[in-house]
């Protein structure tokens, strides 16, 4: 025989207990889905990880900001106005794969400043990715540089890649 309903002590009990119950399956829903991090979070924290001194670590981070891509590229063009040679070196790579034109002028400008050879030459190499008008004279220019290691790199990437015919 089933009890007889009372709606009083029901309802009673039904509004002590639900904001538990809800509080308790929204616990377990998030726990099982997790709450992932915001794309601008994923950003800041790969950006954060190119300050680390391990190569590994920031190798690691640009590959993960070429995966985010396009979102990625103002962070990583901010990036380029740091001092840290390794910093600029690390997002000049990553512009350079993730190919959004936006990048060229920074990196022309990060070019004409820097007088580190490994920044120059990732920067060379990036740039060579982008098939734009403006890249292509800077590494037209590039190739009467008076470096002749820079010279070099700009005439064989220029060569190989095909671009600025």
């Amino acid at each position: 025989m089933m009890p007889k309903w009372d709606k009083k002590r029901h309802v009673t009990i039904i509004s002590k207990w639900w904001p538990w119950h809800a509080c308790l399956i929204l616990l377990i829903v998030g726990t099982l889905v997790g709450c992932p991090k915001s794309q601008q979070d994923e950003i800041d924290a790969q950006i954060e990880n190119l300050h680390s001194t391990s190569q590994d670590v920031r190798d690691a981070a640009i590959e993960a900001l070429v995966k985010i891509g396009e979102p990625a590229v103002e962070s990583l063009i901010s990036s380029l106005k740091t001092t840290n040679k390794d910093i600029q070196t690390a997002a000049a790579r990553a512009l350079g794969k993730i190919g959004d034109t936006r990048a060229i002028k920074p990196l022309i400008k990060l070019l004409t400043e820097s007088f580190d050879i490994d920044l120059m030459f990732e920067t060379i190499v990036a740039l060579s990715s982008l098939d734009e008008k403006e890249a292509c004279r800077e590494l037209k220019r590039l190739k009467e540089e008076s470096n002749p290691i820079i010279a070099k790199l700009a005439q064989k990437l220029l060569k190989d890649s095909g671009m600025c015919k």
